[in-house]
This record gives structure tokens, sequence and C-alpha cells, in this order.
């Protein structure tokens, strides 16, 4: 099997498993489902345990950031704990999947445990919760609340089932698309929230901010399409 041929397995998507009654996904199905398209279901644990390792704190998503004269990369979620902000990780999917990805990468070292936020299938349940959760001086301060997502239809489910509740509660729904297939998208997002940062910070308003965790924080397809595909070759040798 060539690493092309895994590759293909892998950017296609077709080993993604769900549960029959639910609709949650399941990720030992899932990589049993890569097992079997590779002929080699008998070494299931090892190619499970291979992709989960290729997800490093490498993983991170990158912003690229002037520092003494000198163009650099740094990931973006270092990046916004650098700005003051403790920002939300909300994500939906086999809930000991995520937390695999969360504590590989490194972010159970960045983010508060309070502010990681899994869910198994409707992660807009987290944004609801979050709205309705009481305010201190909910009716004299205005909240700004950042939703990014590299999914522009959870976006516009967001705005289309929560907007009217958000408002209510005097929160104003600032949505923010990272498309995560170009590179410079998330330095683009990034640079704009420093401004909007500052305007709302001279206006003594407040500001939440919500970031997927798969595709936003941690370039997922990257790494899936990239080391992964590169280790389980090896393991295939």
């Amino acid at each position: 099997m060539t690493a092309i041929s895994v590759r293909e397995i892998m950017q296609s998507k077709a080993y993604y498993s769900y549960e029959p009654e639910t609709g949650e996904y399941n990720w030992p199905a899932s990589v049993q489902a890569i097992a079997q398209a590779l002929h080699r279901p008998d070494i299931f644990d090892q190619i499970k345990k291979t992709i989960e390792n290729s997800f490093t704190p490498h993983a991170l998503t990158k912003v690229r950031i002037k520092r003494d004269k000198k163009i650099i990369e740094e990931p973006l979620i270092k990046c916004i704990k650098q700005l003051g902000i403790n920002p939300y990780i909300w994500t939906v999917g086999d809930l000991a999947w995520q937390k695999t990805k969360f504590e590989n990468c490194g972010l159970n070292k960045i983010i508060d445990s309070a502010h990681y936020l899994p869910a198994s299938k409707n992660k807009k349940t987290l944004i609801r919760n979050f709205i309705e959760k009481p305010r201190e001086n909910e009716k004299k301060i205005k909240l700004h609340l950042y939703i990014v997502d590299d999914k522009e239809r959870n976006l516009d489910e967001v705005m289309k089932e929560l907007n009217n509740l958000a408002q209510s509660h005097n929160i104003i729904l600032h949505l923010c698309y990272i498309d995560s297939k170009n590179p410079l998208s998330p330095t683009t997002f990034y640079n704009k929230l420093i401004i909007e940062q500052k305007e709302i910070q001279e206006a003594h308003e407040e500001m939440e901010l919500f970031l997927d965790m798969d595709g936003v924080v941690i370039d997922t397809d990257g790494i899936m399409n990239g080391i992964a595909v590169e280790n389980v070759n090896r393991l295939l040798l």
C-alpha cells in the first residue's frame, strides 16, 4: 500500500463512521474503516495510535506576526491569549477523540478546563447555554460574542437560531469564518480581532470568543492528510 493510497483514503473521508441511533461520530469505528480499506484490520490498534500521535503542538493553526522586525509564525491560540482574551474552545465529535487531540496538541496547557466545551452532536447548544447564563450588569454592558468556525453553515445556523436570543440578553453576535484551506485566513482574522478588541475596550463593552477546535485552533485536515498519512504509511512498510 503506497502513501498516495493512504492519502486517498484519508482525503475522501469515506471512512467517517457514525452511531446508527444517534448520528454521533464514532472514532474507533472510523479507524476500523481505515484499517479495512488498507486491508490491515489486524493492526487496528497501531493505526489508531499512529494517527492520534500525529497530533502534537505543531498541529496548532499558525498566524503570521511581526516580532523584532521579523515575520514569524505563532499558534493562533497563543496569540489570542497574549491579547488578554481567554477564549472558549467549542467542538463536536467523538468525545474521547476530541479530548485526545486537545491534550496531544497541548491545548490543556493553554486553555482553562472550564473553557473547553465539547459536544457529541449539537455544539450550538453550547452557545445557547452560554447566552442564557446570567451575566452581571447584563442590561448595562453590551457583550460582543465572537463565534469562529471553518464551516459557514455552522455560522449561518448560529445566526438563524440564536441571534434573537442573543439580542434579548444584550449580546451582539460576531460570526467569523476561517477558511482552513487558505493559509492566510487565520492571520486575516487575527489582525481584524486586534482592531475590534481595541474598539470594544474603548467603548467600555465586553468581549468573549468561541473558537472551533478542528479547522480553527487545530489544522486537523492538514494533519490527517499530511503527517498522519506519512506515519501510517511508515507503519505499513
